[in-house]
């Protein structure tokens, strides 16, 4: 801004500058600036006015007196004085004030002279918002909120120092949505003092606040699981909605079968401390007459009973989240049936599953501390769980692999070979061999026991009898584990990891089916194959030759780092590159390393260690130093390496913002995988070396999110970037002359030389040209001497 005075007036000079210090003056811009702003504040309030108009000076001043509250928002206001772009943008008769948020932009209709009612139109956290983006606020927008929303989800962060945060801010940008669906706000905020004073002191954090409760939830799970974090939000935001799963039927077996650890509580409300039994006709009638005599006191200790179900139920639901903790699921049923099939005598009744083995909770079960102790003890004790002869007979029906101890009361022998079992339980338990225990001597007979203790060895309910000394642990568990013992006639044998590795390791030869809900072989060659399945946390992940020639066939762009055992230096290398290998996935680049001489041999390696870039299967050889991590990531992600000739580079957002950043012209094709998309993106890829003359940078992104950012609503779309500032394509994408000839008019488009420019620069040109020809056309002879 500049004196309008005489500046050689020095009182002047300084009352004016004392007037600025102090006055609250709006900056007044013009269309360039506005551009640049548009572009680097992500919160911009513009006025637009008309020095003719009487009204604009006063709409000013009242704005003025909101100047420096807005900027506490981190919402910067400027003036214009531009009819042209205050027509563009939807105000034939200034004044008028529109807002910019990250370059989108919303007028304001409100009245102008009530700066209360513009003050927060501006700073309201639905006008901040913007879509498919988890907002950016400061600590004054942040109070705020928290004042206006009912459930707030809030992600502390660093952008210096903090690598693991922009990692966890792409995950929550893919539940932002589903949270805003369910009525939670989400925003981030980079503030490290205000964590301190939420009590949060490492980051990446996420808190949550809840209506009517000053202190926040600080989250203490994984914040890359996406699905948890949802779930932590919808359950912090109604916490009664976290209740006991009610389950029955197929359900109810399958979570057992599948749960390591589970609680079942049994009830019947319609029927509570009623016996379970098998009933003839004769016993069914006596039960309808015996209903039909019930009297009124005998129905009032039924209510009772039922309520006593309902206490139970509120009793176990208060230490539901106490079991999550500890690894125990808990669901609730009425379904008799279940309960029958494993024994279940009298209800209501608790029954604790590891691994499908019941047992009976036979305490108080409104003693709801008693109950968790007891669960907690069933899951840390290395105890063999005892059963009855039902429980045993679903077992044998559902267990592949089961071992049975039988044994009797008041047998000094039984309690000393219990005592050698349960040292190797939790050993069986890794090789899916479960083991319980019995007491039912008629049982044991059935299957020519005549002395007790002795163990049996179910396999898919064939049974095996152990004849060893059963006081010695490793006899029985080499006895339990041996292949021979294991294996099962007429059926492929079904094992985990444990078992599947020990077979690996004492033979030379096996053949593993893997079974999935896939059918299809080779969908599950591609499963296994996977680089996201392969994919290793914090380290570059190893492959052999055969995977290395899949993902150069299936990676757009592949660095692979060839290297050998018994070098140090790389060893070295491997440890820097490491270093970077996050953030080189981010940029879309999969990182690899093998160590294969044929391999290296194959692509010209004669030196390891060695980075070798492919980038649509062409490979190009690193000739830096290897151990500049930052070097060799510069180089990876640069736009001369990534660059594919008679090509359209495929870029993702980290790339994409990227290549704005350094250079001023660049075309975007926005698809999706169809058959159009395809179809234009051959008719586009035939002008791309025009492009390449153009000095356009010309790349293709398949993002239907971020196409979003820029108003893109159906694809394909072609925008064009002039030093960020987009523009959209709207002819036929089918016309390959049509887009080139858009292109090149964007390209050399000049928008700060107008008619009135040239014309100032041709009539000063004209009149060089014409003092230069007085000069040297019309200069006088030389004075010649006199004599």
């Amino acid at each position: 801004m500049r004196v309008a005075g005489d500046i050689q007036e020095e009182e002047q000079v300084l009352e004016w500058l004392i007037e600025q210090r102090h006055e609250d003056t709006i900056e007044n811009i013009n269309r360039q600036m506005l551009y640049t702003l548009i572009d680097t504040q992500d919160y911009l309030g513009v006025y637009f006015f008309n020095e003719e108009n009487e009204e604009c000076p006063k709409v000013l001043r009242t704005l003025e007196k909101i100047d420096d509250e807005a900027a506490e928002y981190g919402i910067q206001m400027v003036k214009m004085n531009d009819r042209l772009m205050a027509k563009k943008y939807g105000f034939r008769n200034p004044p008028g004030l529109v807002y910019f948020r990250k370059a989108k932009h919303i007028k304001y209709d409100g009245d102008l002279y009530d700066e209360e009612d513009v003050l927060d139109w501006l700073t309201a956290p639905e006008n901040m918002e913007l879509n498919d983006a988890i907002e950016k606020v400061n600590r004054k927008m942040f109070e705020r909120i928290r004042q206006t929303t009912d459930y707030l989800a809030v992600f502390f962060y660093s952008e210096e120092g903090c690598k693991q945060c922009q990692k966890v801010l792409m995950e929550l940008e893919n539940i932002d949505d589903e949270a805003d669906a369910n009525g939670i706000d989400f925003v981030k905020i980079d503030d490290g003092q205000l964590a301190k004073e939420v009590g949060v002191y490492a980051l990446p954090a996420i808190i949550f606040y809840r209506t009517g409760s000053e202190d926040p939830i600080i989250y203490a799970g994984d914040m890359k699981n996406e699905e948890n974090l949802l779930s932590w939000l919808l359950t912090e935001k109604d916490p009664s909605a976290d209740f006991i799963e009610d389950m029955e039927g197929d359900a109810l077996l399958r979570v057992i079968k599948d749960s390591d650890s589970i609680a079942v509580y049994f009830y019947d409300l319609a029927a509570c401390g009623c016996e379970i039994q098998q009933e003839g006709e004769e016993k069914k009638k006596k039960k309808k007459k015996k209903a039909q005599a019930e009297t009124a006191e005998e129905t009032k200790n039924k209510d009772k009973n039922c309520e006593t179900c309902m206490q139970i139920l509120e009793e176990l639901e208060n230490i539901d989240d106490d079991t999550d903790r500890i690894g125990v699921s808990f669901v609730k049923t009425q379904d008799l049936k279940v309960a029958e099939r494993y024994g279940v005598t009298h209800l209501p009744a608790l029954l604790y599953f590891e691994h499908q083995v019941p047992t009976v909770y036979e305490g108080d079960l409104l003693a709801e501390e008693d109950v968790l102790q007891w669960l907690i003890l069933q899951k840390t004790e290395d105890t063999i769980e005892t059963v009855n002869r039902n429980m045993l007979e679903v077992m044998l029906e559902d267990t592949q692999y089961l071992a049975v101890f039988f044994y009797k009361p008041n047998c000094r022998a039984c309690d000393t070979v219990l005592a050698e079992l349960e040292n190797i339980d939790d050993e069986c338990d890794a090789y899916g061999i479960h083991m319980v225990k019995i007491q039912d001597a008629q049982l044991a007979k059935r299957y020519g026991i005549k002395t007790l203790p002795a163990l049996i060895y179910f396999r898919n309910g064939n049974p095996l009898i152990f004849d060893g000394d059963l006081s010695v642990e490793s006899s029985v568990y080499e006895w339990l584990v041996d292949d021979d013992n294991r294996e099962l006639q007429g059926t492929l044998e079904e094992v985990n990891r444990h078992m599947l590795n020990r077979l690996i390791e004492f033979n030379p030869f096996v053949a593993a089916v893997f079974i999935s809900e896939i059918k299809n072989g080779k969908l599950m060659l591609d499963w296994l194959s996977d680089e996201d399945n392969r994919e290793l946390v914090d380290e570059i992940e190893h492959v052999n030759p055969a995977m290395l020639d899949q993902l150069v066939e299936q990676s757009t762009y592949l660095a692979a780092l060839f290297y050998e055992d018994d070098c140090h230096e790389c060893e070295q290398v491997l440890q820097e590159l490491e270093n970077i290998d996050d953030e080189v996935d981010m940029f879309g680049i999969d990182f690899v390393k093998i160590n294969d001489p044929d391999a290296a041999h194959r692509f010209n390696i004669l030196h390891t260690p060695a980075l070798v870039y492919f980038r649509k299967k062409t490979p190009l050889v690193y000739d830096g130093d290897l151990l500049d991590e930052e070097k060799v990531f510069k180089w990876l992600t640069s736009q001369d390496v990534f660059e594919i000739k008679d090509e359209i580079e495929e870029v993702n957002r980290k790339m994409l913002e990227k290549l704005l950043d350094e250079n001023d012209f660049v075309a975007v094709f926005f698809y999706e995988e169809n058959a159009k998309c395809q179809e234009v993106l051959t008719e586009l890829e035939k002008i791309d070396d025009e492009t390449d003359n153009l000095d356009i940078t010309f790349v293709k992104i398949r993002d239907v999110r971020y196409a979003k950012k820029y108003g893109i609503q159906k694809l394909p779309a072609l925008v064009y970037f002039r030093r960020r500032f987009p523009s959209i394509y709207r002819g036929d994408l089918m016309v390959e002359e049509e887009v080139l000839d858009w292109l090149q008019k964007n390209r050399f488009k000049h928008p700060e030389l107008n008619l009135f420019m040239y014309a100032t620069g041709a009539i000063t040109l004209a009149f060089i040209m014409y003092t230069l020809f007085l000069i040297f056309c019309f200069r006088g002879p030389a004075h010649q001497k006199t004599a």
